[in-house]
């Protein structure tokens, strides 16, 4: 009886003899900003790797409580729901053209997650919801926006953070065809975001959406070279307390590009900016003080200048071709049984057919998953055992 381990990499694919690219995310890339403070972020690395691109399974996987690497590969409709996504989780498109439509995803109190490389259309609610005290996330190279030509005020938010969420990062996504954009703090004066609400923003691209990119209350955000084109309400504003860094980004024709609070709705917040290019716009407002961003990491921004054609040529999903690899995967039936195992640690065969026993025990011919969690450390063993 032969036995092959098989370990999941880090926001990516078991693969042999190669290196990576899921559009313009590579296996080796590694989050930055206010995500990496403390645990740090790695979403489900450990965990077994699953490419999924239908609904039903898309929605098993988002539910299991283990670790997985979770590749979207084409569209998928998610039928008018939220979908709740659990701790320990690393979603990554495969490709040009991974897409979730017709819904979005929501956190309620879970921590270690990445999504990268996926576009995200279309939600009767936000598209993107970071909620309820969830912390350590980063969402990098992502797109959003509305399925139409103007700037919809049909949905709520692309991508909102609220009650009490923390260390977050959002680099190199696009956001167009919107009105609301992203909300940090839902309401003025949440007691669960005293402290909290800790957001780096960066190398993103708000193109002719109107406002929120972002708008804060009373979190600590870094909002550093990003590209503003044609917003017609406002850049970004600090209310409720906030402290917002604006620094090193590109305003093309926004009619406010930094603004203070939100007149009849939210008082002023503080924010600072340094080292911004405004080109046609109006007067940004400031306080001349905020936070320094490198009391939690380190990072080096590009200059102001340079931000256009980075952001426009790096920003979004799929904006860099995937590279074609060797790949060591399971099949679609077996992946399915593998989530199910996952969740609740017992042994499946291809078909999905559960056999009793444990790894000791001599299993009927054929490819079996075993999942051991072991006592202390609460990881997950994958073996696929050929007889």
């Amino acid at each position: 009886m032969k036995r092959f381990i098989l370990t999941a990499l880090f926001c990516g694919i078991v693969v042999s003899g190669s290196s990576a690219q899921y559009g313009q995310c590579k296996l080796d890339d590694k989050p930055d900003g206010f995500c990496t403070y403390g645990t740090g972020t790695t979403g489900g690395a450990g965990g077994v790797t699953v490419r999924i691109s239908d609904y039903q399974t898309l929605l098993d996987s988002l539910e299991s409580t283990n670790p997985l690497i979770i590749e979207i590969a084409g569209s998928i409709d998610l039928q008018g729901d939220n979908l709740t996504l659990r701790s320990n989780k690393t979603l990554i498109g495969v490709g040009e053209n991974a897409i979730l439509h017709n819904g979005g995803l929501e956190t309620y109190k879970q921590t270690n997650v990445i999504i990268r490389n996926i576009t995200f259309i279309n939600a009767p609610d936000d598209l993107l919801k970071i909620n309820q005290e969830t912390t350590h996330f980063w969402v990098d190279h992502c797109t959003f926006y509305d399925n139409d030509d103007s700037a919809s005020t049909d949905t709520d938010g692309l991508l909102d953070i609220t009650r009490g969420s923390d260390f977050i990062t959002i680099s190199y996504c696009k956001f167009y065809n919107h009105d609301k954009c992203i909300l940090i703090g839902h309401v003025d004066n949440e007691p669960l975001d005293a402290g909290k609400l800790r957001v780096t923003m960066h190398h993103n691209w708000f193109n002719k959406s109107i406002q929120r990119h972002p708008r804060v209350r009373q979190g600590s955000v870094h909002v550093y070279n990003n590209y503003y084109v044609s917003n017609s309400v406002y850049g970004v504003v600090s209310a409720n307390g906030a402290k917002v860094l604006v620094e090193s980004n590109y305003f093309v024709d926004v009619l406010i590009p930094t603004q203070l609070g939100v007149e009849g709705y939210s008082d002023s917040g503080d924010l600072k900016d340094i080292n911004n290019i405004y080109v046609n716009c109006g007067v940004p407002q400031s306080t001349g003080i905020a936070f320094d961003p490198t009391t939690y990491y380190s990072y080096t921004a590009d200059d102001a200048s340079t931000v256009p054609t980075t952001v426009m040529t790096k920003a979004g999903a799929g904006s860099i071709k995937t590279v074609s690899v060797k790949q060591n995967r399971l099949s679609s039936q077996a992946q399915k049984a593998l989530i199910a195992a996952s969740k609740n640690g017992v042994d499946y065969d291809i078909a999905g057919k559960q056999y009793p026993g444990s790894s000791s025990t001599t299993p009927a011919k054929g490819v079996y998953f075993h999942v051991n969690k072991a006592a202390q450390s609460n990881r997950v063993n994958k073996e696929v055992i050929i007889k």
